[in-house]
């Protein structure tokens, strides 16, 4: 747990420093940060390296149930997920390039280096819960499945509310430091979208768990899919707004 958190807290700071630091040239400052939490990951690693394994698994492997074919089946599609997340996450910006100008796209690229920070730090949280998943998932998970399936519900809500909250601080003027209202505004909607992706990555490691990961990336792949129409419809009509409410859009869809 403590390997995993490094890196989305670590960016979670840098974001925040960036945005209170406009002028701060973020590459080589989001580079050293990287190479900072990978240091102190490796060092982390070290140190517990006796806690790295699972012992019961590697005492009592069940290598007949594993077959080369079995595993691909289970792996690509997984495979595919990560592809059409990627695409997901990036497609927004080129699409932004045909519409809007540069200095926009840094806008937008700012906004989402904030929420993607929280969307990273959801990830390795999710990296934890998926093991558990595995391990229980003839025992706690399905007893409690109705009881995660209404949290993955609340968080979702939760989506709904901070995107309402975006809603009223786009017709209502303020000023903070020198952010920008549009900055605001934007990072605010690009947050409840990595806020509604939590109840696909709450509940996926379950599908995975009983081997329906091709599930998983028909849903990745639908998400994909709405993500490319409602940039292309959005963007050219409010620009980055467009971009942050296609993202929100895609994620839901999950």
């Amino acid at each position: 747990s403590q390997t995993e958190l490094v890196r989305p807290i670590s960016l979670a700071f840098l974001s925040t420093f960036f945005i209170l630091n406009p002028k701060l040239e973020i590459i080589s400052h989001y580079i050293f940060t990287l190479f900072i939490s990978m240091c102190i990951t490796l060092f982390l690693c070290y140190v517990n390296k006796n806690k790295l394994s699972y012992n019961e698994t590697l005492q009592s492997p069940s290598s007949n149930s594993f077959t080369s074919k079995s595993i691909l089946l289970y792996i690509f599609p997984l495979f595919l997920v990560q592809i059409m997340s990627l695409i997901n996450n990036i497609s927004d910006r080129y699409i932004l390039q045909l519409f809007v100008s540069i200095s926009e796209i840094g806008l937008y690229g700012k906004a989402y280096l904030i929420g993607s920070s929280i969307g990273l730090l959801f990830d390795s949280l999710m990296l934890l819960w998926s093991p558990f998943v595995m391990k229980n998932k003839n025992g706690l998970v399905i007893k409690y499945f109705q009881t995660i399936r209404k949290f993955a519900l609340s968080t979702f809500a939760l989506s709904l509310f901070l995107l309402m909250i975006s809603i009223l601080l786009y017709y209502f003027d303020f000023y903070s430091y020198d952010i920008s209202k549009k900055l605001i505004v934007t990072t605010t909607i690009v947050c409840s979208a990595f806020i509604a992706r939590i109840g696909y990555q709450l509940i996926t490691p379950l599908y995975n768990a009983y081997d329906k990961t091709t599930l998983v990336a028909k849903i990745s792949f639908f998400s994909m899919i709405f993500g490319f129409i409602f940039n292309f419809i959005l963007i050219p009509m409010t620009g980055i707004y467009g971009a942050a409410i296609a993202t929100y859009l895609s994620f839901a869809s999950f």
